[in-house]
């Protein structure tokens, strides 16, 4: 018996809603992919039934000789977002999770044409939530390791994604920093590198790797000297 998955790739509205991105990254594809399965467990029915469905219910009606104009927000669709998020709240999911699932699902059915209402509201954001202090920053790096202080310093000045910093490497560093030394070398880079470098880096963010945009910035020397410190402590603890 064939899964939710295997079947959505037999799917001929999930797959019009493919053939109609055709830049989508398969990151992307995934993701759209996992909303659907989400989707259609919670339907209990194939995808292309409910869009067909759905399709149906969109159209103006005659009622006492007066044309009644569809409104998204008194409709079956609105209804179904609704009783997704309860859906996904029942499974346990996250705030954000299903935030995520419902925009992309909006993404998809917008796609193959439907009309949808507003936005829901997600109420996500806490109502005590505010802008952190340098007071709050500071205490955040005074009880950090120095890995976590050097993490912070390098997200701070260059402003990239978690996601992308996560994904750098030693190598990258080395890279970065190449005008200021001639190591080719782990070892030799850790024990020679002088202090004070200004690294530049060049890389595709993951967000936007599709758009073949490269991203080009510079981090301090401070959070420069951040990384050397924490890689040193590295190398000590492996040894």
């Amino acid at each position: 018996m064939k899964s939710i998955r295997e079947k959505l790739n037999f799917d001929p509205e999930f797959q019009n809603f493919i053939l109609q991105k055709p830049t989508l990254s398969q990151e992307s594809l995934n993701a759209y992919t996992m909303t659907l399965v989400n989707f259609i467990k919670f339907t209990d029915e194939p995808f292309h039934k409910t869009v067909q469905e759905l399709r149906t219910l969109q159209n103006d009606r005659i009622e006492n000789n007066m044309i009644i104009r569809f409104n998204p927000n008194q409709s079956r669709i609105n209804t179904l977002h609704y009783e997704f998020i309860e859906f996904l709240r029942n499974q346990g999911c996250s705030n954000t999770s299903i935030e995520s699932y419902v925009r992309s699902l909006r993404a998809i059915l917008n796609t193959l044409g439907i009309i949808l209402p507003k936005t829901p509201n997600f109420n996500s954001r806490p109502k005590d939530w505010y802008v952190l202090t340098k007071s709050d920053i500071k205490y955040v790096l005074d009880i950090s390791t120095v890995h976590y202080k050097a993490l912070i310093n390098f997200a701070a000045v260059t402003g990239l994604r978690v996601q992308d910093i996560a994904s750098l490497t030693v190598k990258d560093f080395m890279t970065a920093t190449e005008e200021y030394h001639g190591c080719s070398e782990v070892d030799d880079f850790l024990d020679s590198s002088p202090e004070g470098m200004i690294g530049f880096w060049e890389l595709f963010p993951h967000k936007t790797r599709r758009l073949n945009v490269p991203c080009k910035v510079c981090n301090t020397p401070e959070s420069s000297d951040a990384i050397l410190f924490s890689l040193i402590e590295l190398m000590k603890n492996i040894k």
